[in-house]
């Protein structure tokens, strides 16, 4: 059997402490769930309006996307799983179970903005990035 002594010179026995920790320990995880994580950013692609002689960037930019809950949902699309608020740079983090899952805009404003949902796949202890795509359905004039 395992001890120790203390400063003032008193021994105790660490096998059984040591026992009961590791018991209570894997008790404790047989019920857990390993998750991964989610991560990425909502995108506003927006056409420009005007172009400079020297500027030789895409004709579309893309600003952060705030104004919105993302949502996760399963494989299928018919339940939803997770959902987060973006913050002020349209980034976001979820923590979800394995599995194949979709990603798409809670509530956006009927006909004022397309969203291309994304499909992506959770492996456990891993991070995934899903950047999702927002366009206006508006034209400017």
């Amino acid at each position: 059997m395992l001890s120790f002594s203390s400063p003032n010179g008193s021994s105790r026995l660490f096998a059984p402490a040591l026992f009961c920790f590791l018991i209570t320990a894997a008790v404790g995880n047989a019920g857990s769930t390993t998750t991964g994580l989610v991560q990425g950013q909502v995108l506003m692609l927006s056409k420009r309006r005007a172009h400079l002689a020297a500027d030789v960037s895409p004709g579309k930019e893309k600003l952060p996307y705030t104004k919105s809950l993302v949502v996760i949902l399963n494989k299928d699309g018919g339940s939803e799983v997770a959902q987060a608020a973006v913050d002020g740079e349209g980034r976001f983090q979820i923590n979800v179970a394995p599995g194949e899952y979709i990603l798409d805009l809670k509530g956006p404003p009927k006909g004022r903005v397309r969203v291309t949902k994304r499909r992506f796949t959770v492996i456990a202890m891993q991070t995934v990035q899903v950047d999702l795509k927002v366009q206006s359905a508006v034209e400017p004039m």
